[in-house]
């Protein structure tokens, strides 16, 4: 995945995450594997990065989200409100608000 990335500017790199990313969420959804989980939620920081730097903000909460329900799962429910705050705040400021309340 970081040969593929390298020099690559930031819509492929969230391209690239989103796939790598998506994959490794449905192999947690099916092992309950925590490494899968983990791989998950590093890719998906990652994909954060190049949402902010494309301005998709609603994407970005959106991620948020997904990052907090994966954490909750977990049983890290702090670093779960974190990013759900995270993701409130960003809706609040761009005037969207579709990632208040995630699906349970």
């Amino acid at each position: 995945m970081e040969e593929l990335m390298e020099d690559q500017g930031d819509f492929f790199c969230e391209v690239a995450l989103n796939v790598f990313g998506n994959s490794f969420k449905a192999e947690w959804n099916s092992t309950a594997s925590a490494a899968h989980a983990c791989s998950f939620l590093a890719l998906e920081e990652r994909r954060l990065v190049c949402l902010g730097n494309l301005q998709r903000f609603r994407d970005q909460g959106e991620a948020m989200c997904s990052i907090s329900q994966v954490l909750r799962v977990l049983g890290r429910k702090s670093e779960a409100a974190v990013y759900f705050q995270r993701a409130r705040d960003i809706a609040e400021a761009h005037g969207f608000f579709s990632v208040l309340n995630p699906k349970p």
